[in-house]
């Protein structure tokens, strides 16, 4: 969700409901004390059904008793305040030791669900995988986009398609990745933004079970690759995101591109959008900025286009044309070619050309024109393109050997 449309909405939310002084606060913390459930759900069969118990120490509940302090003054702050004043108390929404927390609270709740945790080495393998993230190695983690905190490590994502890491670790931003690795779980957005009065049931608090939900079906599909979890993180969304859009992100940020499921659903975003804002889906870096080439999101393109649904072939062309040629000499067009240099660039070309040529013959051809135009509009721009494709062993792809040998048959016949 935009970050200036929710701190609107937050500030609206909070006007609203200090004009009405018999209004219930809204429900939207991470933690509930049992006085405030007791009162919304006498039935203490009512209270399972929302809520999971959870026992704290001394000293993790005067933890969590400071933070509902410092967020009801941030809170308090928020009322009769503009949008841009509110962005500094918007930055306010947390700090380490209580995302630290948050993820050990979630860790109690998840034990009560029977949540199936992983080794350590099963963790960090797993992480490995999915993230290419490797937890064991310290100058990885020393990346920009990387924060080490006494408890957990974030991923701050790009601030924008193309640009430095996100400084927003603490707002309002739904889409960093925290990663418990001494409880080896994932936690979404551990905020511990509390609105009731801790003190009325001391060292004993109540979990949102939905939120557990959340955390428990984002850990069994990412951690333990089970499909059911999948399934339901597809079909159901948090409070300001769908879980759906935070799986593309894998794809997006972290080239998670080995599930046909989340490769189907990212195509059909980036179907929406002008190429220039979704390129690196097809080509981007890694955590230690080497060329990755997402192969597997190019074989679910070509398994989902044929005559009648041609839409992710007429990306795949726009794609071409904007990493091969200067047809587009505009933002962000040219911001997404100066990420790479002109090997890398070729092959990147290479890959998509060695998608596109066979859709092009099976389902699009012009006439007896063995290559398409676009094909020979990008070897027209780049005269050494084909002979670094040939230098390299073609990539090892099995369609370039006969797109290069027949480009300068197709060219000489249209001279």
């Amino acid at each position: 969700m935009n970050r200036m449309l929710l701190i609107a909405t937050l500030s609206l939310i909070y006007t609203v409901v200090s004009a009405c002084s018999n209004s219930t606060k809204q429900q939207t913390a991470l933690v509930e004390t049992s006085d405030a459930v007791v009162n919304d759900l006498v039935d203490s069969t009512a209270i399972s059904e929302k809520y999971t118990k959870v026992s704290l120490t001394e000293d993790e509940w005067r933890a969590l008793k400071a933070s509902q302090d410092r967020q009801e003054k941030v809170v308090a702050s928020w009322k009769g305040r503009t949008v841009s004043e509110l962005q500094a108390a918007a930055e306010m929404a947390g700090n380490p030791e209580e995302y630290a927390l948050a993820g050990k609270l979630i860790y109690y709740g998840l034990q009560k669900r029977d949540y199936s945790f992983l080794s350590d080495a099963a963790y960090v393998e797993r992480v490995k995988q999915v993230f290419g993230i490797d937890l064991n190695n310290k100058a990885q983690l020393k990346s920009s986009y990387i924060k080490q905190r006494n408890g957990y490590d974030v991923y701050l994502p790009p601030s924008a398609e193309h640009g430095p890491p996100s400084e927003d670790e603490f707002g309002f931003e739904e889409q960093n990745f925290y990663f418990f690795r001494k409880y080896k779980l994932l936690i979404l957005q551990p905020d511990l933004y509390v609105d009731r009065d801790l003190s009325t049931d001391r060292n004993n608090v109540y979990l949102s079970n939905s939120l557990l939900e959340e955390n428990y079906h984002w850990n069994n599909y990412l951690l333990n690759g089970n499909t059911e979890s999948l399934e339901w993180l597809t079909l159901n969304g948090g409070t300001y995101y769908t879980y759906q859009e935070l799986l593309c992100s894998l794809l997006e940020y972290f080239g998670y591109d080995t599930e046909e499921t989340i490769n189907k659903a990212q195509l059909e975003v980036m179907s929406h959008v002008s190429v220039g804002h979704v390129g690196l889906n097809f080509a981007s870096r890694d955590i230690e900025n080497r060329l990755q080439i997402r192969e597997n999101l190019l074989k679910t393109l070509a398994s989902n286009t044929d005559e009648s649904s041609d839409v992710y072939y007429k990306m795949l062309e726009e794609y071409l044309l904007l990493m091969g040629t200067d047809e587009d000499d505009a933002y962000p067009a040219t911001a997404l070619r100066a990420l790479f240099d002109v090997s890398e660039r070729r092959k990147i070309l290479a890959y998509c050309m060695n998608t596109l040529h066979p859709l092009y013959k099976e389902y699009f051809m012009k006439g007896n024109q063995p290559v398409s135009d676009v094909l020979l509009k990008v070897f027209a721009a780049d005269s050494g393109l084909a002979d670094e494709i040939k230098s390299n062993n073609y990539y090892k792809l099995p369609y370039l050997q006969e797109v290069i040998k027949t480009i300068p048959e197709v060219t000489a016949k249209q001279e």
